[in-house]
């Protein structure tokens, strides 16, 4: 059994420096300035597995249902195409459900892949 945890936290902020950080004087920290440039956001999608040693991050634009059933589809075909069942451990994010692979996959797709997956919602 794959037990997989997947999370998608808040957005990601894309950050840049204004002004180039101060060179460190003797025995002094390298000094940075807290004024930024916001570039956007990102999504980070995170499956791993702590037991086995295994993670992936995928990057979107943004968290919606349809992401969240394509790195579900992935995890199944891609990443775990060999297990004979998953279980699931997602929080309960209104994106987190299994009614997201039906909406966005034709219906023999998303039973087929729905058999060995098990979801577990936790908070």
């Amino acid at each position: 059994m794959f037990l997989p945890k997947v999370d998608a936290p808040r957005p990601y902020p894309l950050l840049e420096d204004i002004r180039e950080p101060l060179p460190p004087e003797s025995e002094q920290p390298l000094r940075y300035d807290y004024e930024y440039k916001r570039n956007g956001s990102v999504n980070l999608f995170a499956i791993f597995e702590p037991h086995k040693g295994w993670r992936h991050i995928e990057v979107t634009q943004q968290r919606t249902k349809k992401d969240f059933a394509l790195q579900m589809k992935n995890l199944v075909d891609i990443h775990c195409p060999q297990a004979e069942s998953i279980r699931l451990v997602v929080d309960n994010l209104n994106t987190h459900n299994p009614a997201a692979l039906y909406k966005f996959f034709p219906p023999s797709i998303s039973t087929s892949n729905c058999p060995k997956t098990r979801i577990s919602l936790h908070a």
